[in-house]
């Protein structure tokens, strides 16, 4: 194997980079050898020279992407770097190991360094990475706690039960990526137009929720006129307004809505506090929900059980959830450059914060006070900090949860969890409610629902909206021209 100190190497503790058009030349490292060779000036052996230089890239990208000017790269017989320049080409150098396109350096992107020009093209990402891996994970925790709930696997409690458990959990970690996701939205609509759009923020969320939820609603309301399953009629009208996480004893086929419901309230009035308050109105707005939410549930626990029974599933007692994935996303910048966080987040033992938030959700249980009180929330914010993570570092759980499979579960989160109440009835002898049917069932009509019935209304959203933008271009036109020929009179 070469030593390090021969031809280009990646040095510790070191940064003797003279020419700064080199340094992208030293990171275009994707795969093209020749490419590699002609514009590095190396003469060496090509495979073995290339393969140790990719593979101490990659260990540059899995353990310390976010400690800049730790491990830098370099070239033998080169002079030391000007004075006044290390800190900002060791800056730059962060950025292009990040992914960032600044200062016309490469980008980390698809777990490989691709060169400037190619940047534009595929450095402007449809979803936020490892999102959609968190997704998958927590519909594949709602869906094995609701199937460890049938008749089928009554055999095998006390685990099937423990199994359970982990369904409320998995609700959580939706709440907080639906609290992240759209805040950050918002927040780049307000970079980009200078404020946001009411409007068009309630009418991508109805072509978001809308279709597949009302759906729903109209196949339970066939089955419920033929006699195939017994449904009150006000929860039907309760679920088609999103208000079913009020109503006590309700069925098990529009259970599931209150999760929906408490995030249509949630985001009927998020975004009406971005619009009229500043970004302390909005930090204080969501600090204020993680405070008031625990000593709701905590008071009446203690004092009005009663009370606490009636508003287990209301925005009070759950908003908190959202509001930790809003704040993390009014903090990102902070979090971005703070390099005490790139530091916490890339520790070898940052894997006891996920493992934190599992055991305040599932053991902490038998202490109801101190879980209702602190417990929860530190869960949330055990969460938070874990999605931080898989988004940023480029790591094995970086990885597996942006692979294809578990990408593709994440991008069917949504109609699974709408139509997976169908066929894991804890109540029902059906064949459709037996495994492996509803698994398959589960699969087939999500991915119908997606391809047929989400994915149309969602492509409509940018037609919608470049419509509603030629509309008002075109009325501050029409505003404008009195002004102008007025002033050509003159």
């Amino acid at each position: 194997m070469p030593r390090p100190d021969e031809g280009v190497a990646v040095t510790v503790r070191e940064f003797r980079v003279w020419d700064e058009g080199l340094l992208p030349k030293l990171l275009i490292v994707s795969g093209l050898k020749g490419k590699f060779c002609s514009e590095t000036g190396y003469s060496g052996p090509c495979s073995v020279k290339f393969s140790w230089l990719r593979r101490k890239l990659r260990l540059l990208r899995l353990r310390t992407v976010l400690r800049p000017g730790l491990f830098v790269i370099r070239r033998r017989n080169l002079p030391e770097t000007p004075p006044g320049c290390e800190n900002e080409i060791c800056d730059r150098l962060r950025d292009a190991v990040f992914g960032e396109k600044l200062h016309g350096l490469p980008g980390l992107i698809g777990g490989q360094l691709i060169s400037t020009q190619e940047a534009p093209q595929k450095s402007i990402p449809h979803r936020i990475p490892s999102l959609d891996g968190c997704r998958a994970i927590s519909i594949i925790l709602v869906i094995l706690s609701h199937l460890c709930d049938t008749p089928s696997f009554h055999s095998f409690d006390p685990y099937a039960r423990m199994i359970y458990h982990f369904g409320p959990f998995g609700v959580k970690v939706f709440f907080v990526i639906s609290g992240f996701l759209i805040t950050t939205l918002l927040l780049n609509e307000e970079r980009k137009n200078g404020r946001i759009s009411i409007k068009m923020f309630y009418i991508r969320r109805a072509f978001r929720i809308w279709p597949v939820a009302y759906a729903f609603i109209l196949v339970l309301a066939v089955l419920a006129w033929r006699n195939w399953i017994t449904l009150p009629a006000h929860n039907l009208l309760y679920a088609a307004t999103f208000l079913i996480n009020h109503v006590q004893e309700g069925s098990w086929f529009t259970g599931h809505f209150w999760s929906l419901a408490i995030e249509e309230q949630f985001y009927l009035v998020w975004p009406l506090v971005f619009l009229f308050t500043t970004r302390r109105g909005r930090l204080f707005a969501c600090l204020l929900i993680m405070f008031l939410a625990p000593l709701l549930r905590t008071l009446s626990y203690v004092y009005q059980p009663g009370i606490f029974d009636a508003m287990q599933q209301s925005l009070l007692f759950k908003g908190d959830a959202i509001a930790v994935g809003c704040l993390l996303a009014l903090f990102s910048k902070e979090l971005e450059t703070s390099r005490m966080v790139h530091c916490l987040i890339t520790l070898r033992g940052f894997f006891v914060i996920p493992v934190i938030s599992v055991i305040m959700y599932i053991t902490l249980k038998p202490f109801p006070v101190f879980y209702w009180a602190a417990g929860e929330s530190i869960a949330l914010l055990c969460i938070a900090a874990s999605i931080w993570r898989v988004v940023h570092v480029r790591d094995l759980a970086f990885w597996f949860l942006n692979t294809k499979w578990l990408v593709t579960v994440g991008v069917l989160s949504y109609s699974l969890y709408v139509w997976q109440q169908l066929f894991l009835n804890p109540m029902s002898a059906s064949v459709f409610n037996r495994v492996p049917l509803n698994l398959l069932l589960v699969c087939g009509v999500a991915a119908f629902s997606y391809h047929f019935i989400e994915s149309p209304f969602l492509r409509l959203r940018p037609i919608l909206a470049q419509w509603f933008q030629s509309r008002r271009r075109s009325a501050q036109v029409q505003t404008s021209t009195p002004a102008v020929s007025a002033g050509n009179s003159v």
